[in-house]
Protein backbone atom coordinates (compact mmCIF):
# COMPACT_ATOMS: atom_id res chain seq x y z
CA UNK A 1 0.00 0.00 0.00
CA UNK A 2 1.18 3.30 -1.14
CA UNK A 3 1.00 6.32 1.39
CA UNK A 4 0.20 9.57 0.22
CA UNK A 5 2.51 12.15 -0.52
CA UNK A 6 1.91 15.39 1.37
CA UNK A 7 2.13 17.78 -1.19
CA UNK A 8 1.83 21.98 -0.76
CA UNK A 9 1.07 23.72 -3.36
CA UNK A 10 1.90 27.33 -4.66
CA UNK A 11 0.47 30.03 -2.02
CA UNK A 12 1.71 33.28 -2.44
CA UNK A 13 5.50 34.16 -2.40
CA UNK A 14 6.40 31.31 -0.24
CA UNK A 15 7.96 28.67 -2.77
CA UNK A 16 11.16 28.13 0.26
CA UNK A 17 8.21 27.77 3.05
CA UNK A 18 6.39 25.27 0.51
CA UNK A 19 9.60 22.98 -0.41
CA UNK A 20 10.72 23.23 3.29
CA UNK A 21 6.93 21.95 4.30
CA UNK A 22 7.21 19.30 1.33
CA UNK A 23 10.43 17.96 2.52
CA UNK A 24 9.68 17.08 5.93
CA UNK A 25 6.26 15.72 4.56
CA UNK A 26 4.24 18.44 6.52
CA UNK A 27 3.38 21.58 7.60
CA UNK A 28 6.59 22.77 9.52
CA UNK A 29 5.30 26.10 10.07
CA UNK A 30 2.68 28.92 8.04
CA UNK A 31 3.43 31.39 6.46
CA UNK A 32 3.23 33.81 9.19
CA UNK A 33 5.59 31.70 11.28
CA UNK A 34 7.84 31.52 8.18
CA UNK A 35 7.98 35.33 8.10
CA UNK A 36 8.65 35.89 11.53
CA UNK A 37 12.22 33.29 11.65
CA UNK A 38 13.37 35.33 8.32
CA UNK A 39 13.28 38.00 10.20
CA UNK A 40 14.61 37.27 12.81
CA UNK A 41 17.71 35.24 10.48
CA UNK A 42 17.62 38.50 8.13
CA UNK A 43 18.40 40.71 11.35
CA UNK A 44 21.28 38.03 12.88
CA UNK A 45 22.77 38.19 9.54
CA UNK A 46 22.56 41.95 8.89
CA UNK A 47 19.88 41.91 5.79
CA UNK A 48 17.71 44.01 4.64
CA UNK A 49 14.24 42.66 6.16
CA UNK A 50 12.54 40.11 4.08
CA UNK A 51 15.81 39.46 2.34
CA UNK A 52 15.77 35.40 3.49
CA UNK A 53 11.54 34.64 2.15
CA UNK A 54 12.11 35.43 -1.02
CA UNK A 55 14.98 37.59 -2.71
CA UNK A 56 18.42 36.21 -1.08
CA UNK A 57 19.62 32.43 -0.57
CA UNK A 58 22.67 32.61 1.88
CA UNK A 59 23.95 29.78 3.13
CA UNK A 60 27.42 29.79 5.24
CA UNK A 61 26.95 25.53 5.03
CA UNK A 62 25.84 23.00 6.81
CA UNK A 63 22.90 24.66 8.27
CA UNK A 64 23.28 27.66 8.53
CA UNK A 65 20.91 29.10 6.22
CA UNK A 66 17.23 29.75 6.57
CA UNK A 67 15.94 26.30 5.87
CA UNK A 68 17.99 25.36 8.78
CA UNK A 69 17.27 27.75 11.20
CA UNK A 70 13.14 27.41 10.34
CA UNK A 71 14.21 23.67 11.18
CA UNK A 72 15.82 24.40 14.19
CA UNK A 73 13.49 27.11 15.64
CA UNK A 74 10.37 24.67 15.04
CA UNK A 75 12.53 21.18 17.18
CA UNK A 76 14.00 19.01 13.80
CA UNK A 77 17.30 17.69 14.16
CA UNK A 78 18.59 17.27 10.48
CA UNK A 79 22.26 17.55 9.06
CA UNK A 80 21.96 19.24 5.52
CA UNK A 81 24.80 19.04 3.16
CA UNK A 82 25.20 22.07 0.82
CA UNK A 83 26.13 21.52 -2.77
CA UNK A 84 26.28 24.00 -5.44
CA UNK A 85 26.88 23.72 -8.85
CA UNK A 86 30.26 25.76 -9.78
CA UNK A 87 32.21 23.67 -6.98
CA UNK A 88 30.17 20.12 -6.48
CA UNK A 89 29.41 18.05 -9.44
CA UNK A 90 28.37 14.87 -8.05
CA UNK A 91 25.21 14.97 -5.53
CA UNK A 92 25.14 12.35 -2.58
CA UNK A 93 22.41 9.70 -2.16
CA UNK A 94 23.02 7.60 0.85
CA UNK A 95 20.78 5.18 2.85
CA UNK A 96 19.58 7.93 5.62
CA UNK A 97 18.73 10.96 2.69
CA UNK A 98 15.79 12.43 3.61
CA UNK A 99 15.77 14.61 0.29
CA UNK A 100 17.29 17.71 -1.14
CA UNK A 101 16.07 21.26 -1.31
CA UNK A 102 16.87 22.57 -4.64
CA UNK A 103 16.61 26.09 -5.46
CA UNK A 104 17.48 28.80 -8.12
CA UNK A 105 17.28 32.79 -7.90
CA UNK A 106 13.56 32.52 -8.62
CA UNK A 107 12.66 29.07 -6.89
CA UNK A 108 12.74 26.11 -4.47
CA UNK A 109 11.27 23.14 -4.74
CA UNK A 110 12.62 19.42 -2.93
CA UNK A 111 12.89 15.79 -3.62
CA UNK A 112 12.37 13.77 -0.89
CA UNK A 113 12.23 10.13 -0.15
CA UNK A 114 9.03 8.06 0.27
CA UNK A 115 8.24 4.50 0.26
CA UNK A 116 11.64 4.05 -1.00
CA UNK A 117 11.64 5.98 -3.84
CA UNK A 118 12.40 9.84 -4.54
CA UNK A 119 9.74 12.04 -5.57
CA UNK A 120 10.32 16.03 -7.17
CA UNK A 121 7.50 18.12 -5.34
CA UNK A 122 7.29 21.65 -6.56
CA UNK A 123 4.52 23.46 -5.14
CA UNK A 124 4.17 25.30 -8.66
CA UNK A 125 3.36 21.53 -10.17
CA UNK A 126 0.22 19.47 -10.24
CA UNK A 127 1.23 16.50 -8.78
CA UNK A 128 5.05 14.57 -7.68
CA UNK A 129 6.72 12.77 -10.19
CA UNK A 130 9.32 9.96 -9.25
CA UNK A 131 12.72 11.10 -10.72
CA UNK A 132 16.50 9.94 -9.75
CA UNK A 133 17.99 12.47 -7.30
CA UNK A 134 21.80 11.66 -8.63
CA UNK A 135 20.25 12.66 -12.24
CA UNK A 136 18.19 15.03 -11.48
CA UNK A 137 20.41 17.45 -9.01
CA UNK A 138 23.09 17.37 -11.27
CA UNK A 139 21.19 19.94 -13.63
CA UNK A 140 22.29 23.38 -13.47
CA UNK A 141 21.27 25.44 -10.71
CA UNK A 142 22.05 27.42 -7.96
CA UNK A 143 22.68 24.62 -5.13
CA UNK A 144 21.41 22.11 -3.21
CA UNK A 145 20.66 20.93 0.46
CA UNK A 146 20.94 17.61 0.91
CA UNK A 147 18.59 16.34 4.53
CA UNK A 148 19.66 13.33 5.95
Amino acid sequence: MVTPIYHERQRGGYCRLHALNNLIGEQVCDSAQFDKYCDEYDSINKFSKGTSKQQFFYNNGDNNNIFGYVLEKMGYSYTMHHYDFYRNKTINVCENTIGYILYSKGHAFCIRKHDDKFYLIDSMKPKPVIVNPAEFCNKKILGVIHLS
